[in-house]
């Protein structure tokens, strides 16, 4: 028998050194993927490094090593508040002075009798005769400090001789009565001598007006 041996096709046939010469020149994909993609990680970054500086140049300064820079700080203000200070309390004339209701109304008919008789019993209590004239008749030497002081004279001789017979109120002798017991207060001071002298005269007007309008048969309100 004979044997026919069949002829390769070219496609199938190939020389050895063909093929390893091809196989030679075919890449690697699997190195050329990991090159590409390592050259993508670094740009990558180097982008981010760039970024990075750049970011950090702007906001960081850079120092001298094994030099530390101090910080100033802005010292914060401290208002500091002051307590007023407390003026020394001054002793007021005024302060303890007599408080004394005032006189009712009477008839107006009566007003000029009861003033009189009223006047002349605070005269008699005035033994020392100090509220009997003004005072700059007798102490003329005072005038010009008693005049920044007391801004209303009254003595008891200007009551009798001006000021009665014009009266239209008893409430008017009252107040000109005070006025005279007041003005030696506030000069004198509330501690003098002659100021006690003068409030113990203040605190008995009630009592003599009292005293002066039952003897003149005058009512008055029970409350008062």
């Amino acid at each position: 028998q004979v044997q026919v041996r069949e002829r390769a096709s070219p496609q199938q046939v190939e020389s050895p050194t063909r093929a390893s010469a091809r196989v030679r020149s075919k890449p690697s994909y699997q190195e050329v993927e990991r090159s590409d993609i390592d050259l993508d990680d670094e740009e990558a970054f180097e982008s981010e490094e760039e970024s990075e500086m750049s970011s950090s140049s702007a906001e960081v300064v850079p120092q001298r090593k094994g030099r530390k820079v101090p910080v100033k700080r802005k010292a914060k203000r401290t208002s500091i508040r002051r307590k007023p200070q407390k003026r020394a309390k001054q002793e007021s004339p005024e302060k303890d002075l007599p408080d004394l209701p005032s006189w009712p109304e009477i008839d107006i008919k009566s007003i000029s009798g009861v003033a009189t008789a009223v006047l002349t019993r605070m005269e008699e209590l005035d033994e020392d005769g100090i509220f009997a004239v003004p005072v700059l008749e007798t102490y003329p030497q005072i005038e010009d400090d008693y005049n920044r002081v007391v801004e209303d004279p009254m003595d008891f001789r200007t009551i009798r001789e001006e000021h009665i017979p014009a009266y239209e109120s008893i409430l008017d002798l009252q107040m000109d009565l005070i006025q005279v017991f007041k003005n030696c207060i506030m000069y004198n001071g509330p501690g003098a001598v002659v100021s006690n002298y003068a409030r113990s005269l203040w605190e008995q007007l009630n009592d003599v007006f009292k005293d002066v309008c039952r003897k003149e048969d005058l009512m008055l309100p029970r409350r008062w």
